[in-house]
């Protein structure tokens, strides 16, 4: 098991008291395996997505529960929750990489793409100047951009393109899982479906394993093997995907799928 989490709580505290975001939280990611959540904004799904990759604020707090990575299958599995930021810092970015929904907040708005995707080489691999210049445009190309497309600043691309360049950045360190916290949310429909491509053509190539968040469930559907549904800080129902589109068992998931029916039909037929 490349990712468990068990029984997992947090909670923000505040002036007027503390409000649990999640409240117990079980779930699992394979190597090479695509999983999804699935819920409304509120539900969970982005405290989740922060605390595997231990970013979250200085407001929140773990509860109870546990967050165990494992690369090699042969060794212990670290447990991720209080473990020192230098230490953190070490699987962030290298074992666990993030694409986040809004690239033109992510982006250094006076630093050159190219220059981003080499910090992320510089921070996470062993390799002399010549060798990064080499892999920015490797992965310029694994992102179907162009050469020199990396000496642009961030406001002079489209929105897909930035997003391609995050990709890019989120996979300069090699990582073994993926998070992709709405990584099309930003993106106009046709743009969207070319970056949810992209994505599944770049996880199935490294196979890696990856943890697909998203508000749409059409989006879980295309993407993963297994989805996960959220609301109010609890996963209420886990399936495989086909299972969870043709029987769902909560009212909630039923509800999603029909909200997205018209988009869902493509995914059943497949």
């Amino acid at each position: 098991m490349l990712l468990e989490i068990e029984n997992l709580r947090i909670e923000y505290g505040g002036a007027s008291g503390s409000v649990r975001a999640l409240d117990g939280v079980s779930l699992a990611v394979e190597s090479g395996e695509v999983a999804a959540i699935v819920g409304a904004s509120g539900s969970g799904k982005s405290t989740l997505a922060h605390a595997i990759a231990g970013l979250l604020p200085a407001s929140a707090r773990v509860t109870g529960g546990a967050i165990r990575w494992r690369t090699d299958p042969e060794r212990q599995a670290i447990e991720l929750t209080g473990l020192s930021e230098p230490a953190m810092r070490a699987i962030r970015g290298g074992q666990i990489a993030t694409v986040f929904q809004s690239p033109g907040v992510a982006l250094n708005p006076v630093m050159t793409v190219g220059a981003q995707i080499d910090e992320g080489l510089r921070l996470n691999r062993k390799l002399s100047r010549a060798g990064r210049a080499a892999e920015v445009v490797r992965l310029l190309a694994d992102v179907e951009l162009e050469p020199d497309q990396g000496w642009a600043f961030p406001h002079e691309l489209s929105g897909g393109m930035q997003q391609r360049v995050l990709i890019a950045i989120a996979l300069a360190g090699q990582p073994r899982l993926l998070l992709a916290d709405e990584p099309t949310s930003a993106l106009d429909v046709t743009v969207q479906a070319q970056i949810l491509g992209l994505l599944t053509r770049l996880q199935r190539r490294a196979g890696l394993g990856m943890l697909l968040i998203t508000h749409d469930i059409a989006v879980a559907a295309q993407m993963a093997g297994r989805i996960h549904v959220m609301a109010e800080g609890r996963v209420i129902e886990s399936g495989p995907t086909r299972r969870m589109l043709d029987e769902p068992e909560n009212p909630l998931t039923r509800d999603l799928i029909r909200d997205a029916r018209s988009l869902l039909s493509g995914a059943m037929a497949s």
